[in-house]
């Protein structure tokens, strides 16, 4: 997903569909007979209107260590990529 958008693609994790497994089978064509299975659908898509770069917190502010408010114990204060010209 952050490669896709990385190249200017929207997408979005899809899990609420779980519960219709046996619709998503027959709308998707997947054989209901060969073992298949999923846990999520992950649609993607370019999107409309405005499209940049997500704002971010720095990582060791969102992010623990082992448990709960526990520093990573380091800190990458800007994100590691920057923003693709556009297309």
């Amino acid at each position: 997903m952050l490669a896709a958008r990385a190249e200017g693609v929207g997408s979005s994790i899809t899990s609420l569909i779980m519960g219709e497994r046996k619709n998503m089978f027959k709308i998707l064509s997947i054989p209901a007979d060969e073992g298949w299975d999923f846990d999520c659908l992950v649609p993607m898509g370019y999107p409309t209107g405005r499209w940049g770069v997500a704002p971010r917190h720095p990582v060791h502010e969102v992010a623990y260590r082992n448990q709960w408010g526990e520093s990573l114990g380091f800190e990458i204060p800007q994100p590691l990529w920057v923003e693709a010209p556009p297309a």
